[in-house]
């Protein structure tokens, strides 16, 4: 079998990202890559019991099941695994590679899920876990932000406002979080239900400082979400939901003839990469 490269989620980020959640300690979790098991190792730290990881990788499944015999883990690939239940939360950092570079049998399940050959695997994680998820439950994922603006990614948005909303994003620019790999990448939290985009809000918080340790950027930006209110490691700010899948989640910049500036639509470029955890 061919392998998608394996770069490990470091630990203060998997504990940022579980401190997003809202779900009970007794809700039903999915990893849906778990690699050396980074968040699963977290999940038991935070008290959650009832966690199942899934990994394409032999070896690095035999890692997770000799390492988390409390919890349920599945060999197999996430985008073609039929799962018997629905989560209260799903977490992880899903592999971000375009379809071309992807291996044959994985390409025949991204398309499926994004209906195009023109897009990135992480759009079909997207995609796979919303459907997955209980009504109100939380997906908080890792990954590249061209989502919000990539033509084909456009499912992706649509399925966002069709089953829930976005609640938080958090926008690390291009900080060094992966060893000798350095995506743009922003961490969202979604949560399923209905609700009416006209009168939601998205917290955003930017890192405006790049020369900032891990444990710094993980506490700080806690603090700032519970605060609401800038600090020396983030900017603050509050946007109004998107409304339809043709607009874009805004992206925030500093601009020295504005306090602070919206810009819809905006791209930059991002080479693609290959992540499987």
């Amino acid at each position: 079998m061919e392998k998608i490269s394996f770069v490990e989620t470091p630990k203060e980020i998997a504990e940022l990202m579980i401190n997003l959640s809202t779900i009970p300690k007794n809700g039903l979790v999915l990893d849906t890559g778990c690699g050396k098991g980074i968040f699963l190792e977290v999940l038991r730290e935070f008290g959650y019991k009832n966690c199942v990881g899934i990994e394409i990788d032999k070896d690095l499944y035999n890692h997770c099941k000799a390492k988390f015999d409390e919890f349920e883990i599945i060999l197999g690939d996430y985008l073609s695994y039929n799962f018997k239940e629905k989560f209260d939360l799903i977490i992880g950092n899903p592999p971000y590679a375009h379809f071309n570079s992807l291996p044959e049998f994985i390409k025949k399940e991204v398309k499926r899920i994004i209906g195009t050959s023109e897009g990135d695997i992480y759009y079909a994680f997207i995609i796979k876990s919303i459907n997955l998820l209980k009504d109100g439950g939380e997906l908080i994922y890792i990954v590249p932000y061209h989502f919000f603006y990539n033509t084909y990614a456009k499912i992706v948005r649509d399925n966002i406002l069709k089953h829930g909303k976005l609640e938080i994003i958090i926008d690390l620019d291009e900080v060094r979080l992966f060893k000798n790999e350095n995506p743009e990448t922003i961490i969202f939290k979604f949560k399923k239900g209905e609700f009416n985009h006209k009168s939601e809000k998205i917290d955003v918080i930017r890192i405006i400082s790049k020369k900032v340790k891990l444990k710094e950027i993980k506490e700080k930006a806690i603090n700032v979400l519970n605060a609401k209110k800038s600090n020396d490691i983030f900017e603050y700010m509050e946007i109004p939901h998107y409304t339809t899948p043709e607009t874009l989640v805004y992206l925030f910049y500093k601009n020295p003839r504005f306090s602070s500036c919206v810009i819809k639509g905006y791209s930059k470029s991002w080479s693609g990469l290959s992540f499987w955890i």
